[in-house]
């Protein structure tokens, strides 16, 4: 439990703020008062997990004790203890089991209602975290070094989804591991700097963190890349089940990256299960889409799959040529390819909704199939004029993102994966 951080000022409890106690000033000598709302609650009133986009909310204990979750992390106020709540934070206020207290709220920039956004289930997202590696060129000559620009920055799948989440309000929890490194330091810096909590990052002094090193061309587009994922895969799934499960029990969801090992990926599935939250899958390649069958066929349930058209039809493919143990049939797969690689989207979704109750297939600029066993449905890509994409990296975490912060709200797939293509065409642009 963190102890609550203390206000440089403090409203009096006894005497409510009044706008006639402010001196009068002309518009000329300051601005004017910002609007404000003073307001008293006790544990009877009703509580939900929200945010304000202007408002800034001061909570003051005035008798009894409380909990104040920021962003995940509780807070106890006591009789005199005051907590600020800057605009983005997602909080809630919680009752303590038979504790009667009463408390006031100032905020300031008030909007009232139409400034108050809910705020669903978190999330935990479990994968991949690197440190992303990205030189761009206008004009790549090969054999030879380029005149570009290079960044330095944390990525992974996981790791991004979970950043987006963050930015968007979600109360969302890392599960990953990384080395006992500067990469490592770098990495969860910048988390600590946006203020994701890192109780879920496993510190491994057996791999290095992971490294992902892409070349893009002047428009945006990849070139090549070279992933160094070893710790990600080759940690037990011991150690994530473990770090796992002490969030499982706000979560609603959990976002998984087949950049984990099989058994790692069945192991938090199964854990997942246990407490009633719902899995999404992102296969992240066509060489790891092959993890997720494997996982399935071992008992694996996501509720969510979100292969690209290439990862459908690797999955497909794999399904239908069968898997013997945890190795791939080489020759069962060759035998079915030529059939899948004429499959359509629409029908890769139908085959694969015989594992998956929903699956979301991406393909590239052109619409998006999202189906469940009762509706097939296209969701179209606007667009984006001549000029507007700076890279298309991270575009695919961001549709994540966006679309899970939708089905927290309690929407459906479908309007779910609407949100999450506006959230990828603002991430085209940054």
């Amino acid at each position: 439990m963190k102890s609550p951080v203390l206000c440089s000022t403090q409203p009096s409890p006894s005497k409510k703020p009044s706008q006639s106690t402010s001196p009068s000033l002309s518009p000329t000598q300051s601005p004017p008062i910002p609007p404000y709302e003073l307001a008293y609650f006790c544990e009877k009133a009703e509580q939900d997990r929200h945010y304000h986009k202007k408002g800034t909310e001061i909570y003051t204990a005035l008798e009894g004790k409380f909990i104040i979750e920021m962003n995940g992390i509780d807070f106890e106020l006591s009789a005199g203890d005051t907590l600020l709540v800057n605009p983005l934070t997602v909080h809630l206020v919680k009752p303590l089991d038979g504790v009667k207290f009463l408390a006031q709220v100032l905020t300031v920039n008030c909007g009232g209602v139409s400034d108050k956004f809910k705020v669903g289930p978190s999330v935990v997202a479990v994968g991949m975290a690197a440190l992303d590696i990205t030189g761009q060129a206008s004009s790549l000559l090969p054999g030879t070094s380029n005149v570009g620009k290079v960044r330095l920055e944390p990525g992974g799948v996981a790791r991004n989804t979970a950043e987006c989440l963050h930015r968007l309000g979600v109360s969302t929890r890392l599960v990953t591991v990384v080395g006992n490194d500067q990469f490592a330091r770098i990495i969860t810096g910048e988390m600590k700097e946006i203020g994701m909590d890192i109780s879920g990052v496993i510190i491994s002094d057996a791999h290095p963190t992971s490294v992902y090193h892409a070349t893009l061309r002047g428009d945006g587009e990849l070139v090549s890349a070279v992933a160094d994922m070893q710790g990600c895969e080759q940690t037990h799934m011991r150690e994530y089940v473990k770090r796992l499960a002490p969030f499982l029990k706000k979560a609603g969801y959990a976002f998984v990256d087949c950049n984990l090992g099989v058994d790692a990926m069945v192991g938090v599935c199964k854990a997942c299960a246990s407490e009633g939250v719902q899995v999404w899958i992102d296969p992240v390649s066509v060489t790891k889409s092959y993890r997720l069958v494997i996982a399935t066929k071992a008992g694996a349930t996501p509720t969510v799959v979100s292969p690209n058209i290439d990862e459908a039809r690797a999955m497909v493919t794999m399904f239908s040529g069968g898997v013997r143990g945890t190795s791939v049939s080489v020759e069962s797969r060759d035998r079915v390819a030529t059939e899948v690689d004429t499959l359509t989207a629409d029908e890769l979704a139908q085959r694969l909704l015989q594992y998956y109750p929903n699956v979301i297939i991406t393909s590239g600029a052109e619409d998006i199939v999202v189906a469940t066993r009762s509706q097939l449905v296209h969701v179209p890509i606007p667009p984006l004029p001549a000029g507007e994409v700076v890279s298309v990296t991270g575009a695919g975490d961001s549709f994540n993102a966006g679309a899970l912060a939708s089905l927290c709200l309690g929407s459906d797939v479908f309007k779910a994966v609407q949100r999450g293509v506006k959230a990828a065409a603002a991430s085209l642009r940054t």
